[in-house]
């Protein structure tokens, strides 16, 4: 970090509506959702804070876009919930198979979990560049919560080779013209979400503890 200051809230306002406002054709999200072993790796999320986002979803993506939502098997339904109130329809799941995830399964059962789940959501008009994506792939495990940069593939498949691509909850980032970053890990992030309350380090330095941003207005 170089700044030492908080923004302001006319600041972070500003960066937020311009130039990244309505600009994104597609979102790759991966929630720290609650109860599914997180808590011991990164600060996770209650359901209701996760389906809060949605008047920053709203703001920040085009109104024909896609919406890509990493969850799990035993979550499945809740996040089909939740990116319908984001404002997306679901559309598809597609499945990551880990064929290195050992361990014991569920003491009654012993079925040993070892799938995630994509969700593939639209809002307005858009269309596949591809149509032959499968449902499913395979890719080895790493670490918590690591998703495989197969991720990248299929999402590029589908959204085309010119879409521009946020990902929130990322925790790197790469460099690419056409992809923004948003995450509590991330030194620098390519918009914030602070004007709808939801601060991540890279807002500021010196955070004042327990700071709310006072509620964004729509300029439309």
């Amino acid at each position: 970090m170089t700044t030492t200051t908080k923004p302001s809230v006319a600041e972070v306002k500003a960066s937020s509506e311009a130039p990244f406002r309505q600009q994104w054709d597609a979102c790759l999200a991966d929630p720290p959702w609650p109860k599914q072993g997180g808590e011991r790796h990164y600060d996770t999320m209650s359901l209701a804070e996760i389906q809060a986002m949605t008047p920053a979803i709203q703001a920040l993506m085009k109104p024909d876009s896609w919406m890509f939502m990493w969850t799990t098997v035993g979550l499945e339904e809740i996040s089909k919930q939740i990116l319908g109130s984001w404002g997306y329809r679901y559309e598809n799941r597609i499945i990551w198979c880990k064929p290195n995830r050992f361990g014991f399964g569920d003491p009654r059962i012993g079925i040993r979990r070892s799938t995630e789940v994509l969700l593939v959501g639209t809002r307005g008009n858009v269309r596949s560049h591809f149509r032959s994506q499968q449902d499913w792939f395979i890719s080895p495990a790493g670490l918590h919560s690591e998703k495989p940069l197969e991720q990248w593939a299929i999402l590029r498949r589908i959204v085309g080779p010119d879409a521009r691509v946020l990902e929130l909850f990322s925790r790197q980032r790469f460099p690419d013209a056409r992809h923004g970053f948003w995450g509590q890990e991330l030194e620098t992030c390519d918009v914030s979400l602070l004007p709808w309350g939801y601060a991540v380090p890279a807002d500021f330095t010196t955070p004042d503890p327990g700071s709310i941003a006072e509620p964004f207005t729509s300029k439309e």
